[in-house]
């Protein structure tokens, strides 16, 4: 009786000291809800304003096509995206951000055949880094808001076929 005694309290003694050493980690986050938002927001934006650009600047017909589609479909993510901050307290900026200005510059310099190389080979280079960016969004680590997780996982698909589209517009003007 007296070893059954030991053995379980051995065991008990065991359980508790392993069970303390489990204690969840906080997750840790790769971006906060704000910087998602705010990154998000300008890429929306970029997108809008290059595509205006490219109706006006470009000389291609595929160019102008595929600029009325981004503003199209970037005007109405932008504004879920907005729905989506303001219901959380999150602040949707304007503002492009460096890179984004960049290259709407770059863009807003050219004219014609280049206007329209150049505004394919940034689409290509714009689409990846928000692939890039929303599929981190989509993760559990990605931020910490279900909603904008989910937001994230909502906009790949339309990302991925924009992509596709931008690669075949490069290959298509880089021919002229």
């Amino acid at each position: 009786m007296k070893k059954t005694m030991i053995i379980l309290l051995a065991i008990i003694g065991s359980a508790a000291v392993f069970s303390s050493c489990s204690k969840d980690q906080p997750v840790v986050y790769s971006m906060t809800n704000q910087q998602f938002v705010a990154r998000s927001a300008s890429y929306f934006n970029f997108q809008i304003q290059a595509g205006n650009l490219a109706k006006t600047r470009g000389v291609n017909d595929s160019v102008k096509s595929y600029g009325t589609a981004m503003v199209n479909d970037n005007t109405i993510a932008y504004t879920a995206l907005k729905t989506l901050a303001a219901g959380k307290g999150l602040t949707v900026s304007t503002t492009l951000q460096t890179s984004d200005q960049s290259n709407l510059n770059a863009l807003a310099s050219q004219s014609g055949a280049t206007f329209d190389q150049s505004y394919a080979q940034i689409m290509v280079l714009t689409h990846n880094q928000e692939i890039a960016l929303f599929t981190l969004g989509e993760q559990s680590t990605g931020v910490a808001d279900a909603d904008l997780r989910s937001f994230s996982f909502n906009q790949l698909p339309l990302l991925g076929l924009r992509l596709q589209s931008a690669y075949n517009l490069q290959t298509m003007v880089s021919k002229e």
